[in-house]
């Protein structure tokens, strides 16, 4: 992070994923050298994320006082539409192109 990172209003947080635990190879982030049966073991696993994305944002209102201001995710969460919206959070979803 830069000096100027810790003044920022953005907050980024790591959420746990293991691929290991989706029958996938260990530290599989993409397809690149998936077998292609694997790949929709892999396009299924970001489901699992649905409960850690809730605590954080629930954790987010808590100590801020208000919902934060926007999720941002791509295709391959599509859940945190209905996350975002309920945590009163605004959302933008990135798409394939």
């Amino acid at each position: 992070m830069s000096p100027d990172a810790k003044d920022s209003d953005i907050r980024l947080n790591k959420l746990p994923f293991r691929s290991s635990d989706h029958s996938l190879p260990p530290n599989t982030e993409s397809t690149e050298n998936l077998p292609l049966d694997q790949m929709v073991t892999l396009f299924h696993s970001p489901m699992s994320l649905a409960t850690p994305v809730e605590h954080l944002l629930s954790d987010i209102t808590a100590e801020e006082g208000w919902p934060a201001l926007c999720v941002i995710s791509d295709v391959f969460f599509g859940r945190s539409t209905d996350i975002a919206t309920a945590s009163g959070s605004d959302q933008v979803l990135f798409g394939l192109r």
